[in-house]
C-alpha cells in the first residue's frame, strides 16, 4: 500500500510541476537540446515498457485464461488500445481544422487524460512488483513532459490562469485516479476475473506506450534542432534500461 501511494503522490507531483511550469509563457515555447534528447530517452522507455514488460505480461495472462486457445489476444488489445487513441486524436485534429476557437488543449487533455488512466489502471493491478517498477518509470519519464505540452497549449490559447490551474490539476491526478482504479479492482476481484482485467489492461496499457513513443515523442524530438545520433542514442538507452529491468521481472 505505501509503495502503490508513492507511486501516485509521485505521478501527480510531476505531472502537476510538469504543467505549471510554462503557466506564465505566452507565445511560442522553444525546446532546448537536452529537452529534446530527455523527450528520446523517455520514448525508448515507452517502447521497452510497452514490448519487453507489458505485452509479455498480457500474453502470459491470457494464455492462463485461453488454455488451449491459440489467439494472439494480448497483440489484439494492444493494438484496439493504440486505435483508441489514435482515434482521439484524429477527431481532434478534425475538430480543430473546422473550429478554431479553442478546442485544442480540451481535446489534448482528453487524449492525454485516457492514456493516463489506462496507464495507471496497468501500474494499480501489476501491485507493487518489478513489472509495476518498469511502468512506474515509464510513467515519470514522460507526465512532466505531457504536462508541460498541455500547459504550453492552454498558455498559447490564452487560457484564464483559473481554468488553467483547474485543467492542469485534473490532468496531474488522472494517472493517480488510474491508480486507485485498478488497485480496486485488484482488491474487489479475484481467480479468473482479477486475471482477466490485468490481462486487459496490460494490453490497452502496451498499445497506448506504442502510440505515445511513436505518434507523439519521437516525431517531436527528431524532428527539432539537431545532434540525430546522440536523440538515437538516447533512444537505445532508454529501451535497454527497460531491458535491464526485465532481468529482474
Amino acid at each position: 500500500m505505501l509503495v502503490t501511494l508513492f507511486y501516485m503522490v509521485s505521478i501527480f507531483i510531476i505531472g502537476l510541476i510538469g504543467g505549471r511550469a510554462p503557466a506564465k509563457a505566452k507565445g511560442h515555447a522553444h525546446r532546448s537540446n537536452l529537452i529534446d534528447l530527455g523527450e528520446a530517452f523517455s520514448g525508448g522507455i515507452f517502447l521497452g515498457a510497452g514490448l519487453i514488460h507489458l505485452l509479455p505480461d498480457s500474453a502470459d495472462k491470457f494464455s492462463q485464461l485461453a488454455g488451449d486457445i491459440d489467439f494472439p489476444f494480448a497483440s489484439v488489445v494492444a493494438g484496439l488500445g493504440l486505435l483508441l487513441i489514435l482515434l482521439f486524436d484524429q477527431l481532434g485534429k478534425s475538430r480543430i481544422q473546422t473550429n478554431k476557437e479553442g478546442g485544442h488543449p480540451t481535446l489534448l487533455f482528453l487524449v492525454l487524460s485516457i492514456h493516463s488512466i489506462i496507464a495507471g489502471a496497468a501500474l494499480g493491478l501489476e501491485g507493487a512488483g518489478v513489472a509495476s517498477a518498469a511502468i512506474f518509470v515509464a510513467i515519470m519519464a514522460h507526465k512532466g513532459s505531457a504536462g508541460f505540452a498541455l500547459g504550453i497549449a492552454l498558455a498559447k490559447d490564452d487560457a484564464e490562469p483559473a481554468h488553467h490551474n483547474r485543467t492542469i490539476l485534473m490532468f496531474a491526478a488522472m494517472t493517480p485516479l488510474g491508480i486507485a482504479l485498478g488497485t480496486y479492482l485488484s482488491s474487489a476481484f479475484t481467480g479468473t476475473t482479477d486475471l482477466a482485467l490485468e490481462a486487459v489492461f496490460d494490453g490497452l496499457a502496451t498499445g497506448t506506450f506504442l502510440y505515445v513513443a511513436c505518434f507523439d515523442i519521437l516525431p517531436g524530438a527528431m524532428r527539432s534542432g539537431g545532434r540525430t545520433a546522440l536523440k538515437w542514442g538516447a533512444v537505445v538507452a532508454g529501451f535497454t534500461l527497460m531491458a535491464l529491468i526485465a532481468i529482474w521481472a
